[in-house]
């Protein structure tokens, strides 16, 4: 089966969406595991007000639901992290490879979001945080030292990760 073929561009749009996503998946994961804590506390002390059985037997049942909901979410962040790590590599991997494309997609999704913002009535300090995350990540690749290539307007040559 042929692999399809995927615009460079599009490729460096994909990647960028898939940190974005994967900050967002980790941040909320390790809300919920500093939450998942406190909640074992609280339906400790609850079940304790009701408690006709051994108090130590509820106290190690209560630990051993957390520490394997902990477990769990804490295997979930590893790997989402994992793959974060994989997906800062492809776009580091575009930054060198594929420069004047990278700068491109940066332009349009920093105008795209202040487009966004002005349309936006409030809540608008996410998207200021974000603005201003990829103009100084945009400011640091324009701003580099290494030699500037022309953008691909041909089929480009994909970076390794993605070759069959």
């Amino acid at each position: 089966m042929a692999k399809e073929f995927i615009p460079i561009e599009q490729e460096i749009e994909n990647n960028l969406d898939a940190r974005e996503k994967l900050e967002i998946a980790i941040q909320d994961l390790n809300k919920e595991r500093k939450d998942a804590e406190s909640k074992c506390a609280i339906s400790f002390a609850t079940a304790l007000r009701t408690a006709q059985a051994n108090i130590a037997d509820l106290a190690v049942a209560k630990l051993k639901e957390w520490k394997a909901k902990d477990k769990r979410i804490g295997d979930r962040i590893d790997a989402l992290e994992e793959m974060y790590q994989k997906i800062i590599d492809q776009i580091e991997g575009f930054k060198h490879n594929y420069k004047d494309n990278t700068v491109a997609v940066l332009k349009r999704r920093i105008e795209k979001l202040k487009i966004q913002r002005t349309e936006q009535k409030s809540g608008t300090e996410i998207l200021n945080k974000h603005i201003t995350e990829l103009e100084a990540e945009l400011h640091k690749l324009a701003g580099g030292q290494s030699p500037k290539k022309k953008p691909q307007t041909q089929e480009p040559q994909q970076p390794p990760a993605y070759q069959a």
